[in-house]
This record gives C-alpha cells, structure tokens and sequence, in this order.
C-alpha cells in the first residue's frame, strides 16, 4: 500500500486508499459512510445542525431539502444501544440506535 502522504507530508485519510504497484484500489470504512449518507441528502439541501460525537459518540447531521423534507443521519459508535431524540420543528424524532450503527431517517415534516 503507498504511504498516503499528501505532496506537503501530511498523512491522508483517504476514502479510497490505491496501491500503484499492485494497481489495486480499497474503499475504506469512511468511503461506505459517506456513500450511504450521501445519497439521501438532495441537492440544494441546507444543513440545520449538527451534534459531533467527542462526547458521547453519537454524531448527528440534520439537513432540510429544498422541498421542505428533513434527512437526519445519526451514528451510535458505543458498544450498547443508545436513545436518541431530535426535535424537528414541532415534532420529535424518537429511536433507539444499535451499536455500531450509522442510521438515516427521511422524508421527515417538521
């Protein structure tokens, strides 16, 4: 595998990670994330808020799409299944995340 250092020395994180000599390409754990999020988020959609998961290891993105239409992708990077509950304008969205699990709820009204 090459070393994944950019041109200036920093270590890349890359999403897909290419071994020139073997020409060969793997898709990381992180390329598989934002593939799946990606896909539901519309374009022109604005992102409304975001919780990072430093403290309690469950990040949160909430966007709106052009239409009115709210995507939330929460993760649950703990060992045990964790609640979570997000206030959508003037509904909640209530669930309960698996561990190890990145999740994406759509075509929410608030």
């Amino acid at each position: 595998m090459d070393e994944g250092m950019s041109a200036w020395g920093w270590k890349q994180n890359a999403l897909i990670r290419v071994n020139s000599k073997e020409k060969t390409a793997t898709f990381t754990p992180e390329y598989y994330a934002v593939r799946h999020y990606t896909q539901y988020i519309a374009s022109g959609a604005r992102l409304l808020g975001y919780c990072s998961a430093k403290e309690n290891k469950m990040p949160v993105l909430v966007f709106a799409s052009p239409q009115g239409k709210m995507v939330v992708i929460a993760g649950n990077f703990n060992d045990e299944s964790k609640d979570l509950s997000v206030k959508l304008g003037n509904r909640y969205l209530n669930v309960r995340l698996r561990p190890h699990s990145l999740n994406t709820f759509q075509n929410i009204s608030g």
